[in-house]
């Protein structure tokens, strides 16, 4: 049986309370409430999603009022079961989440940070004085200015994570 490594023990997982060890670790600043309340949703969910008992959660920090989790996984998750689990962790939290797999490829972090909007491609931009972009491209959405506004907040959350600027095209 494989068990979700998390920043705390497997007691502190299933009580209230910490034990000494993991109580330490969060004096001292070595984890978060965040991260300690983030592994006990992911916890709660782990016989309904499968795929997050073979993750390993790496830490979460807040980015423009979304919670973005940094996970590593031993088997690759589908897009389908990161949003699955985004939504289910969102309302076991009650904040919008986002699930970042650190050992994914460069287009499904794009992927993940951007769903629920669906990204068609992903391209690298070298413009003459040396510098990079990367050139979003999404599919329409019959709400388009409350994607587009949306899609706004998340770009900022793409610069902060991914520290590489990012253009959105609809």
């Amino acid at each position: 049986m494989i068990i979700m490594k998390a920043p705390i023990c497997n007691f502190c997982l299933t009580s209230t309370i910490l034990c000494s060890s993991d109580q330490a670790k969060l004096d001292s600043g070595r984890i978060s409430q965040l991260e300690i309340d983030v592994s006990r949703a992911l916890f709660k969910l782990e016989k309904s999603h499968k795929a997050i008992a073979s993750s390993r959660i790496l830490g979460a920090r807040p980015v423009d009022g979304i919670i973005v989790i940094f996970i590593e996984s031993q088997i690759p998750l589908s897009l389908g079961e990161v949003f699955s689990i985004n939504k289910d962790v969102s309302s076991v939290i009650s904040k919008d989440v986002r699930i970042i797999e650190k050992n994914a490829q460069l287009n499904k972090i794009i992927q993940e940070l951007l769903l629920p909007a669906k990204v068609v491609g992903v391209s690298n931009v070298w413009l003459p004085d040396g510098s990079t972009f990367i050139k979003v491209k999404l599919n329409g959405s019959p709400n388009k200015n409350d994607v587009k506004t949306y899609i706004h907040k998340l770009n900022g959350v793409v610069k902060e994570v991914l520290g590489l600027e990012i253009f959105l095209e609809d």
